[in-house]
């Protein structure tokens, strides 16, 4: 069968042909006699009519069909082919062929339907959908037990929170009660709401048991008062009261509870726990949470016992299973809640933006005065330039210039011819002087030099990082930008080990690295909360190599700051600003002048400044959020009784 798809056109009518031949050969015989065997044994003989041209064309037709069919399979269309298999089976019902084709297609249609409706079931207004479509596959196969059990699931979930429902929590109408007539689900009361809208007015004074059976007549529901409820006399006033309010008033006034016995009766009997045991009817249900841990499902299962107070709680690690028994009620309010737990995690886009400024700027500005001065003696100054160049001083005289150097005046003439030809050098004649003092004493004042200074260095850098991390809620995420420093811990040297071996080989040094992250590193966990703000935990640290070293080992600065910030979905939030700031002067100037008033300014003065900033901006952003500002939606649960 599932290579007759691929034959070409002829040959799958030449097997439609030889279906109808062998069908032939298989006629029922028209008559049967006996004939003498040669050892006189006699022995019975089938002889076959003819066909009819009605089944000869119904043979055809059913070839035809199961052609169609196949061609629908291989289409992927298996309820088709399954309406068109099933006819060519009901045309031949001996062929097995047919019959074998059409189940392959039933059961394929089934699955083709079942696999739809998860997929819808995972949307958010899938459910409906997911259940009309379950319930189509259990009419074309109503013994599916895949169809079955997926519309178990899914009924379940899509009962609770349903406003179509009565005291117990039930839909009592739509695909969620055809789901509780196939799972064999808790019994659905149907009380008269024709008459006044469902609602009546009471107004009683009484015993508890008669006023019981009062209010449920009623409603059309005929209450069967267990003895356990005292007769102690009551009052009740209600006004326009629907069912699910007058047995809730009811509960209340008399401490008693019900229980359906058909949509027309119920039990009503004293609110404890033995009497809940004895009368509540439980149900059980496999809860499928794929994706979860055996940590998870165990947490699951203590929610269900501690929380929802189910009565047995069984984990199944292998198949991620939670199998619960309890009432209706408590299991559609936990199937409610795990429903909001796992449907998944806020989610928070945080925006880090890293801008690093650093300036530096040299100012050198104003004058430096006569710092350093000279007194020297003029005759004394002389003889000691003349001695030092007296090659110089004979080359003059003998050029004629100055006759001799004997006398002071013919000496100062030759220091005047070399200080004019350049060739002397370092001297105080060859910067400006002062002369004081006479004969002897005449002597010469030669200041430093003095110099205008007006220079200015200045550089700016700017980097700027933008990253976007994209968190879950309490989902710890890390930026770091720098680089990996390596750094030598220690050494270890194999000369002693060549020493003890007493071989003659070199020495070697190994060293044990450790690479070091240097930079900054930024670690955010981010936490919605209910008022749609964003709390971030952060931890900043920024490292850095100091300049120096201990044993050959860099020392690291290191600076980190940690801390909680809550801020708005949307706004910024500054982290650091002005890293460091480094700012250095000089002043150069004459001793005491500097320092009165007005000629401070003229003084030279050397600023060095050295500025680094560092502003991380952080920017959260929440993209995704499960549950909005407020609480959640409120479960009606069985009252948990303790006495």
């Amino acid at each position: 069968m599932t290579a007759l798809p691929s034959l070409p056109a002829t040959l799958r009518r030449a097997f439609a042909l030889s279906v109808i031949f062998s069908t032939v050969l298989r006629a029922e015989p028209a008559f049967a006699g006996q004939i003498q065997s040669p050892g006189g044994l006699p022995r019975a003989i089938t002889t076959g009519a003819p066909l009819s041209a009605d089944a000869l064309r119904d043979q055809r037709k059913a070839a035809n069909l199961y052609l169609e069919g196949v061609e629908q399979l291989k289409k992927e269309r298996p309820e088709a082919a399954w309406n068109l298999l099933k006819q060519a089976a009901a045309l031949e019902p001996e062929n097995q062929t047919y019959a074998n084709a059409a189940e392959l297609a039933r059961q394929s249609a089934v699955t083709q339907l079942v696999q739809q409706a998860v997929a819808r079931a995972n949307l958010r207004d899938g459910r409906e959908a997911a259940i009309q479509l379950l319930n189509h596959a259990l009419e074309i196969d109503p013994k599916s037990p895949s169809a079955r059990e997926h519309l178990n699931q899914i009924g379940s979930g899509a009962a609770a929170g349903n406003p179509e429902s009565d005291s117990t929590g039930q839909r009592t109408t739509g695909p969620e009660r055809a789901l509780a007539t196939l799972a064999n689900g808790p019994i659905l009361l149907q009380p008269d709401l024709a008459s006044n809208g469902g609602k009546h007015s009471f107004h009683l004074r009484s015993n508890a048991r008669q006023v019981v059976m009062d209010v449920f007549r009623a409603y059309g529901i005929e209450a069967t008062v267990h003895d356990s409820v005292q007769g102690r006399p009551v009052r009740l006033d209600a006004e326009d009261a629907t069912f699910a309010q007058a047995t809730r008033i009811l509960a209340l006034l008399t401490h008693t509870f019900y229980e359906p016995l058909d949509p027309h009766r119920v039990v009503v009997a004293q609110d404890n726990r033995e009497n809940r045991m004895q009368f509540q009817r439980l149900q059980m249900e496999t809860v499928y949470l794929p994706g979860l841990t055996e940590a998870e499902l165990a947490d699951m299962s203590n929610l269900a016992r501690n929380l929802f107070e189910t009565q047995q709680s069984v984990v199944e690690p292998s198949s991620s299973t939670v199998t619960l028994r309890a009432t209706p009620k408590t299991l559609n309010a936990f199937n409610d809640t795990v429903m909001q737990l796992i449907d998944g995690r806020n989610q928070i886009d945080l925006e880090v933006k890293i801008i690093q400024l650093a300036h530096t700027a040299t100012k050198d500005t104003g004058t430096t005065f006569f710092q350093q001065s000279s007194v020297y003696n003029v005759y004394s100054e002389i003889n000691s330039v003349l001695s030092q160049n007296q090659s110089l001083v004979q080359q003059i005289i003998a050029s004629g210039l100055v006759p001799d150097a004997n006398t002071l005046a013919h000496q100062i003439e030759i220091l005047a011819i070399l200080v004019a030809s350049g060739q002397l050098t370092g001297t105080p004649f060859n910067q400006g002087f002062l002369p004081f003092g006479g004969r002897l004493t005449q002597s010469i004042l030669s200041p430093g030099p003095a110099t205008l200074n007006f220079n200015l260095n200045s550089s700016d850098t700017r980097m700027i990082d933008d990253i976007h991390l994209l968190l879950g809620d309490l989902d710890p995420g890390t930026f770091k930008v720098g680089e990996r420093y390596p750094i030598t811990t220690s050494t270890f040297s194999s000369a002693a080990l060549t020493a003890l071996a007493g071989v003659g080989a070199t020495a070697q040094t190994i060293p044990q690295i450790e690479y070091q992250d240097l930079g900054l590193t930024l670690k955010a966990t981010s936490r919605v909360l209910r008022a749609h703000d964003v709390a971030l935990t952060l931890d900043l640290k920024i490292d850095a190599l100091g300049g120096r070293s201990l044993n050959d080992i860099p020392i690291l600065n290191s600076r980190q700051v940690a801390g909680v910030l809550t801020v708005k979905s949307g706004e910024t939030a500054v982290l650091v600003s002005d890293l460091t700031r480094q700012e250095s002067r000089a002043l150069s100037g004459l001793p005491g002048v500097s320092d009165i008033p007005g000629l401070k300014d003229v003084s030279d003065i050397t600023r060095d400044q050295n500025v680094a900033r560092l502003l991380i901006l952080i920017t959260p952003t929440v993209v995704r959020q499960t549950q909005p500002a407020g609480h959640g939606p409120m479960l009606m649960m069985d009252k948990s009784v303790t006495h």
